[in-house]
């Protein structure tokens, strides 16, 4: 097994383990899509707060299963989407 560059790889069988480059890309993409992914973040905080006062049976006005199940799925599109005024090829799409 070898260390370095903050990933692990295991040489012996060639399998790889821990954090390649595809994840290493992926990561930098949330960082170049910082706003969209900000975003994705507080919807998915505003949501999972939803259920967690649904499931307390504490769900007053305005609190709904719909409108968390809402909130969780524009929560998860947003981490992985790009911002608008970056193009594809600075998020990094198709690499």
């Amino acid at each position: 097994m070898r260390v370095g560059c903050g990933y692990l790889t295991e040489t012996d069988k060639g399998v790889a383990v821990g954090v390649g480059a595809a994840d290493r890309r992926n990561a930098m993409q949330f960082l170049t899509n910082w706003k969209t992914t900000l975003g994705g973040i507080g919807s998915l905080l505003a949501g999972l707060t939803m259920v967690v006062a649904l499931l307390q049976g504490d769900g007053g006005d305005g609190v709904s299963w719909s409108i968390a199940i809402g909130l969780i799925s524009a929560g998860a599109a947003n981490i992985f989407g790009r911002d608008a005024d970056k193009t594809s090829a600075q998020s990094g799409a198709g690499k």
